[in-house]
C-alpha cells in the first residue's frame, strides 16, 4: 500500500472535495451538531465517503471502503485522516439523521449558486458534441524524442503525447492518438473524421487556419480561444 502523503498536483476527486472541505463546511456542521455523539465517524468523514459512493456509482458500502483504500496515504488531499470500514459507515448510515445531508446540500447549493450555470445544452447539441485534448507522459528520452525546455540541471525527459476526442454525451472516447511528446498537436487532425453537423471544443493549441476552413467545408462548428496574434482571416 502506498504509504505517500504527498504528490504533485490533485487528482479530480481531491478538485471536487476542496470546494466543501471542512472549513466550508464548519457552519452547517455546527449548525447541525453533526458530529454530537459520535466518537468515531465524524461527519466530514461521513460525507466524503458518501459524496465517493454517488461520484463513483458505488452499490455497496464495500466498494466505497475499498474505493477509498486505494488513496490511502493520500487522504490529506481530501481532508480526512483514515478510510472509514464498512461496518463503522453501516453504523453511521443508520444512526446519524439524513437531514444533516439534506442542509449541506441546501448550504452548499446557496454558497455555490451564482457560479452555477443556469442552462444547460439542448440534448441534439450534446449528442453532437466532441471535446478534444491532449495529455503528455514523461518517459525517458532513449525511447522517445524530448519536449519542452531544458531544465536548469540542462536534462530533458522524452513523453509520449495522448490526443483524446471525448463524445460529450457519453462523457467516452470517441477517437485517440498517441504521438511523441514535441510532436504538435495538431497532428490529429491528418486521423480525425467528425460527422457533419457536429461541434468541436478545444483550446487554443489546436488552432489551424486551414483545419478551420476544413471544419466549415464541412458542416462541422468549432469553439476555441481565439490566439492573440490572430488576424481573423482564413488561409485558402
Amino acid at each position: 500500500m502506498n504509504q505517500s502523503t504527498n504528490f504533485i498536483g490533485q487528482h479530480l476527486f481531491g478538485q471536487v472535495t476542496s470546494l466543501c472541505n471542512k472549513s466550508v463546511l464548519a457552519p452547517v456542521i455546527r449548525q447541525t451538531n453533526a458530529n454530537r455523539y459520535y466518537k468515531r465517524l465524524h461527519y466530514y468523514e461521513h460525507f466524503i465517503s458518501m459524496l465517493y459512493c454517488t461520484l463513483s456509482g458505488c452499490t455497496s458500502l464495500r466498494e466505497i471502503s475499498a474505493g477509498l483504500s486505494i488513496a490511502q496515504g493520500k487522504l490529506n488531499h481530501l481532508g480526512i485522516e483514515y478510510v472509514p470500514p464498512r461496518s463503522t459507515l453501516s453504523d453511521g448510515n443508520r444512526q446519524r439523521p439524513s437531514s444533516v445531508f439534506k442542509q449541506t446540500y441546501e448550504y452548499l447549493y446557496k454558497l455555490y449558486k451564482p457560479s452555477l450555470s443556469d442552462s444547460t445544452l439542448p440534448k441534439a447539441i450534446t449528442q453532437k458534441l466532441f471535446l478534444l485534448d491532449a495529455t503528455v507522459f514523461s518517459l525517458f528520452k532513449a525511447i522517445l524524442k524530448t519536449s519542452g525546455r531544458y531544465s536548469a540541471n540542462g536534462k530533458k525527459k522524452g513523453g509520449i503525447k495522448k490526443n483524446t476526442v471525448i463524445e460529450a454525451s457519453s462523457m467516452m472516447p470517441y477517437f485517440i492518438q498517441f504521438d511523441a511528446a514535441a510532436d504538435h498537436d495538431q497532428l490529429i487532425y491528418k486521423h480525425l473524421s467528425l460527422p457533419t453537423g457536429s461541434y468541436i471544443v478545444f483550446d487554443k493549441g489546436y488552432n489551424n487556419y486551414r483545419q478551420f476552413a476544413a471544419f466549415t467545408a464541412a458542416g462541422i462548428s468549432f469553439i476555441t480561444r481565439q490566439n492573440s496574434q490572430a488576424t481573423g482571416r482564413f488561409y485558402q
